[in-house]
């Protein structure tokens, strides 16, 4: 990442969900040493405008989950 992105940026930039993604239950994971973050990004409640502090900052080495 050349510029601070957030969850629902990195999300479009990689071509949306599939039909079969489950939008409320994706994860970011994120490492700080010794021990991992488990950050929830309710896609489906920020595209109606709500929830939209789980629509967090990426930051270098995070992994976002989609089941």
């Amino acid at each position: 990442m050349n510029q601070p992105i957030d969850a629902v940026q990195a999300l479009s930039l990689a071509g949306g969900l599939s039909p079969y993604a489950k939008e409320n239950n994706i994860i970011v994971l994120r490492r700080t040493g010794e021990n991992q973050q488990v950050l929830p990004v309710h896609f489906a409640s920020i595209k109606k405008g709500q929830e939209l502090a789980t629509n967090i900052m990426l930051e270098s080495g995070d992994v976002i989950v989609i089941p």
